[in-house]
This record gives structure tokens, C-alpha cells and sequence, in this order.
């Protein structure tokens, strides 16, 4: 469940770790991307994955949280990252995180 008000603690330490992990994976993305257009080889896949198929729960105050740390990802990287494994995942939780985009 990820609610602020009824699960603060592991959400905000769930929000953390995706922060966290957005930022190395950013970092990533432009080294590839600088070494990729130097040799010229193709682009190399981010390595960072949250399982989502185990959320029941997420409010809309924590879905726009969850796809804001996203979007500034692609705002400094240009990096756009897919969905995996969504036929796993609560109807619920994808539609809500699908309507923020």
C-alpha cells in the first residue's frame, strides 16, 4: 500500500529509494549515451525496476509523487522508461498511474 496517510513510513522510504535509484540510472543514461555516441554503438537499456505487481494501494497524492520523480528524470535525461510486467500489476493502481501519465 502506498499511502502517506495510511502507510507514511514505507511509503516515503519507497518514494526515497525510487529517487535514489532514478538519479543512478540517470546517471547511467549519459554515460552510455556519451560512450554510445563516440563509438557509435547502440543505445544500452537502464537496469533500474521497481516491481509494482505487488501494490494493492497507491492514492493519487502518491501516484502524481511516483510519476512526477519520473518526468524530472526525462526533463534532465531525455530518458523515457517503459512499464513492465503491467498485466501483473492492480487495475486499480495501473489505471490511476496511466490517467497521470
Amino acid at each position: 500500500m502506498l499511502c502517506l496517510d495510511k502507510n507514511r513510513d514505507e511509503t516515503l522510504h519507497f518514494l526515497s529509494q525510487v529517487r535514489a535509484g532514478l538519479e543512478a540510472a540517470a546517471s547511467q543514461f549519459i554515460n552510455r549515451s556519451r560512450r554510445r555516441k563516440a563509438q557509435h554503438s547502440p543505445p544500452a537499456s537502464v537496469g533500474n525496476y521497481w516491481d509494482l505487481s505487488c501494490v494493492h494501494e497507491i492514492s493519487p497524492a502518491v501516484a502524481l509523487m511516483l510519476a512526477a520523480e519520473y518526468e524530472r528524470l526525462h526533463d534532465h535525461t531525455g530518458w523515457r522508461s517503459s512499464a513492465i510486467d503491467v498485466h501483473k500489476w492492480d487495475i486499480d493502481v495501473f489505471s490511476l498511474l496511466e490517467e497521470i501519465g
